[in-house]
C-alpha cells in the first residue's frame, strides 16, 4: 500500500457576504436530511409504514431536533459530563446518543399520528445510512475522529494536521482554542492561503511574552516528519456504516418486497448491521481521550473495549430483539414494496 496525503480542505466550504462561513459539516447535515426526506417520502408513498408523504416535513423536523438533542445529551452522558448541554460550540456529539434522540422522535411522531412505532422506525432505518455516510465524510474534512497510529503501508494511512504531534509542532495551542484560527493556521502551513494574511490574525507573543515566529512555525514540510501515520477511520466509517450498510438494507428491502419483514424487522437489521460494523472499525479508530490515562493510554472502558464498542453491543442486542419480535405476514402481500432505488435515482 502507498500512504495517502490528507487533502487539507478548508472546513469552511465557502464564505457568504458579511463573513458568515458555510462549513462542510453543516452542508453534509443538510444533504443527509434532504436525502433522508426523499427516501422517507418514497417509502411512505407505499402505504406500508403508517404515514403519508405529506407528513414527512413534520417528521423531518422532529428527527432533526431529536438527533441534535440526543447527540449532545449522549455525549454528556457517555463521554464528558463537563460539556454544556445547551451550547454546541467546540463540538461534542454522540452517534449512539443521536440514535436515542431519533428513537424519541419516532415514538412522538407515531403517537401523534396513530402509527406503528416499529413500522415508522423501519422507514427511518432505510434512510439513516445515507446521513451517516455524509456526516462521517464531514468528520474527515475536519480532521476529527481519526484512527489509531499505524504504519505507512496500512490501507489509506495518512498524517492528520489535527494530530497531537502536529498541533504541538504548529503551536496551535497558542491560539486560545479558537477553532477557526487553528484551521486558518493549518491552511497557511500547507500553502492554501497566504501566510502573511493569517499571521496578521494570530497572537504575536506566547503566554510568557516571547515572540512567536509564525512564518517559520507554519510550515507543514517542516512538521510532517514528526507526525505519525494514522488510519482514516472516518472514511472507513463513511463507507462501512454509510455505503455498505445502506446497500445491504436496500437489498433486504427489495428482496422482501413481496413478503415484507414484520414490524421492526428493517430497524432491527439496521441496528445489528450498524453495531457490528462500528464495533469492528473501533479497533482502528483512536479511542476516546476522555477515558485515557497514563495507565490506560488507549482509553478502554471494560475488558479492553472502548465506550463506543460497549454501546455497539447494546445496539446489536436491541437489533436482535427487534428481529426476533418481527413476524412475516402469513400470506404474501398483493403489491410489492416501492423500489427504493427509484427514489434514489430521482
Amino acid at each position: 500500500m502507498i500512504a495517502l496525503e490528507f487533502p487539507f480542505w478548508d472546513p469552511v466550504l465557502f464564505t457568504l457576504p458579511g463573513g458568515f462561513g458555510i462549513r462542510w459539516y453543516g452542508v453534509m447535515w443538510i444533504l443527509a436530511f434532504l436525502g433522508g426526506s426523499r427516501i422517507l417520502s418514497r417509502v411512505a408513498a407505499t402505504g406500508r409504514f403508517g404515514f403519508a408523504p405529506e407528513q414527512v416535513p413534520e417528521f423531518m423536523i422532529l428527527l432533526v431536533i431529536g438527533s441534535l438533542c440526543g447527540g449532545r445529551l449522549g455525549y454528556w452522558l457517555f463521554y464528558d459530563h463537563a460539556v454544556s448541554l445547551t451550547s454546541f460550540a467546540g463540538g461534542g456529539m454522540s452517534y449512539h446518543g443521536g440514535i436515542l434522540g431519533v428513537s424519541g422522535a419516532i415514538v412522538l411522531f407515531a403517537w401523534r399520528h396513530g402509527a406503528s412505532i416499529r413500522r415508522v422506525g423501519d422507514a427511518v432505518a432505510l434512510g439513516v445510512p445515507l446521513g451517516t455516510g455524509c456526516v462521517r465524510f464531514a468528520n474527515f474534512v475536519n480532521g476529527e475522529l481519526y484512527g489509531r497510529v499505524t504504519s505507512p503501508s496500512a490501507l489509506g494511512a495518512m498524517r492528520f494536521p489535527t494530530d497531537p504531534a502536529a498541533r504541538e509542532a504548529l503551536r496551535l495551542d497558542e491560539l486560545g482554542g479558537d477553532v477557526r484560527l487553528e484551521e486558518l493556521a493549518i491552511q497557511a502551513a500547507v500553502g492554501k492561503v497566504p501566510t502573511a494574511e493569517v499571521v496578521a490574525q494570530l497572537p504575536s507573543t506566547d503566554a510568557a511574552g516571547r515572540a512567536i515566529p509564525w512564518e517559520t512555525v507554519l510550515d507543514w514540510q517542516r512538521v510532517e516528519a514528526v507526525v505519525p501515520f494514522r488510519h482514516p477511520s472516518q472514511i472507513y466509517e463513511s463507507i462501512g456504516e454509510g455505503l455498505v450498510l445502506g446497500l445491504l438494507l436496500w437489498w433486504l428491502y427489495r428482496a422482501t418486497r413481496s413478503r415484507p419483514l414484520g414490524p421492526g424487522g428493517y430497524a432491527g437489521a439496521f441496528f445489528v448491521g450498524y453495531g457490528a460494523i462500528r464495533f469492528a472499525i473501533e479497533f482502528l479508530r483512536q479511542p476516546d481521550e476522555e477515558f485515557a490515562t497514563a495507565a490506560n493510554p488507549l482509553g478502554s472502558v471494560w475488558l479492553g473495549l472502548s465506550m463506543g464498542q460497549l454501546l455497539c453491543i447494546v445496539v446489536v442486542a436491541g437489533g436482535v430483539l427487534l428481529l426476533a419480535a418481527a413476524r412475516r405476514p402469513r400470506t404474501s402481500v398483493s403489491a410489492p414494496f416501492h423500489d427504493l432505488a427509484v427514489g434514489c435515482k430521482q
